[in-house]
């Protein structure tokens, strides 16, 4: 269907919101365009996927809300790249670049705005390897401090768990990296899947050690 093409009813958002709220939790919900993302955030949606085409009014509407973003450049890239491959008709990877040519647009919008921008891709199947090229994307258009800054400390908030992941402080979950190089001088090392990474520690386990004893 059109990017452009509304899914729900206002009142289904707000029922979905209402429902959430009872469970003590939130809606995240797939928005593109600035119509679609300023109706939902009105209606209560919290969390913005893509937020692929949004101007500045709608971001003005995400201030408002209290809401915030997942930008997910990397989607469009991998299917820009690989969708036919994977079974795409020619419709639909012709549609990807109604979204993927506003994606560095969209990162200037959401900073200037003050919004905050978690990390996450919904990548699939083969193309997900691809999803650590999203530090890349973001990389050139925000300071590598605010893209891995994305990635710990936004997307714990992303996930209303601050103070236990993307940080390293006492109570929070041991997840930690060493990275074998400076990310803030070159995001590339936070790619291909943890090859620049000699130790990956998961829960304050071991899942990969390769520094030397």
């Amino acid at each position: 269907d059109p990017i452009n093409f509304f899914g729900f009813s206002r009142e289904e958002l707000t029922m979905a919101v209402e429902e959430a709220a009872m469970a003590q939790t939130y809606v995240a919900a797939h928005l593109y365009t600035a119509a679609a993302i300023t109706r939902a955030v009105e209606c209560g949606v919290w969390c913005v996927e893509h937020a692929s085409v949004v101007d500045t009014e709608a971001a003005q509407a995400i201030v408002k809300a209290g809401a915030i973003t997942v930008p997910t450049l990397i989607i469009f890239e991998g299917l820009k790249r690989e969708g036919a491959q994977l079974g795409l008709s020619p419709v639909s990877v012709d549609k990807i670049d109604d979204v993927r040519l506003y994606g560095h647009r969209s990162l200037e919008i959401l900073r200037d705005a003050g919004i905050t921008m978690g990390y996450g891709t919904d990548l699939l199947g083969p193309l997900h390897r691809l999803q650590s090229e999203e530090f890349l994307l973001r990389g050139e258009v925000l300071s590598a401090r605010e893209v891995i800054r994305s990635a710990t400390l936004d997307a714990a908030k992303v996930l209303r768990m601050e103070g236990k992941i993307g940080c390293i402080s006492p109570g929070a979950f041991a997840d930690l990296v060493v990275v074998k190089g400076d990310p803030l001088k070159n995001l590339a090392l936070l790619t291909e899947q943890g090859r620049h990474m000699p130790l990956i520690v998961k829960g304050g386990q071991l899942v990969k050690n390769e520094l030397a004893a």
